[in-house]
């Protein structure tokens, strides 16, 4: 059963990993054309904000029922903390499109990043008591 479980893992991450990595390589592009530094950052962050959402539910999927809770707690509690963070560093003025809001987009986009590497390490160990 472990075996069957690691193996289940490992085909997991090779599919997250050509998914999440046919995803970054599609540049950013809006409906005419090309975009403005404000805009790109967006879309980039809209576009990291769906990788990660998606790894966080394929990981949620993988993990047995008893480690889900504790997978769900600490996805909210980071959602929570990655804002709190960039509008300490770079608040938001306005909408989210407003110019000027490129460096909040730039730090959240640098939060999914880590955010991943989280994700992959609970696919990788699932739940640990410190």
């Amino acid at each position: 059963m472990p075996a069957r479980q690691a193996l289940r893992k490992a085909s997991l991450l090779a599919m997250l990993a050509l998914t999440a990595a046919s995803a970054l390589a599609q540049p950013a592009a809006s409906p005419q054309g090309a975009c403005t530094p404000e805009t790109c950052t967006l879309q980039d962050f809209e576009a990291a904000r769906a990788v990660t959402e998606t790894l966080y539910g394929d990981v949620l999927t993988a993990l047995a029922a008893h480690e889900r809770p504790a997978l769900r707690s600490d996805q909210n509690q980071w959602r929570r903390a990655a804002r709190q963070h960039c509008n300490r560093l770079a608040p938001l003025r306005g909408e989210a499109g407003a110019p000027g809001n490129n460096r909040h987009h730039a730090c959240m986009i640098q939060q999914h990043m880590e955010r991943r590497q989280a994700l992959r390490h609970w696919l990788m160990n699932g739940y640990i008591v410190d």
